[in-house]
């Protein structure tokens, strides 16, 4: 963990959690989101990524930038049927 102030002090388990939670809230479109977007979800996550020895982490980050594609528009009929596959909704 690198030096870090305030609430990230908090390691880097932590901080990886909360980028899960943020992002739960942001594909729920939850009224708590405030101003969470994705590319907030993506630096807090990649900062926390810590040791991934499984590799869960990474696909996590690898998810977060599919979800930012499609919140823009920009993914193909292919790509969106990969994504309801990994979230369980195909």
């Amino acid at each position: 963990m690198t030096n870090r102030s305030g609430l990230l002090s908090a390691t880097d388990n932590f901080l990886f959690a909360a980028a899960v939670a943020e992002f739960g809230m942001l594909l729920r479109q939850s009224e708590y989101r405030s101003t969470s977007n994705f590319a907030n979800v993506l630096k807090l996550a990649t900062g926390a990524k810590g040791r991934d020895e499984e590799g869960y982490r990474s696909e996590f980050i690898k998810l977060i930038s599919k979800a930012q594609t499609v919140a823009k528009g920009k993914i193909s009929e292919g790509e969106m049927r990969t994504m309801k596959k990994l979230v369980g909704r195909d």
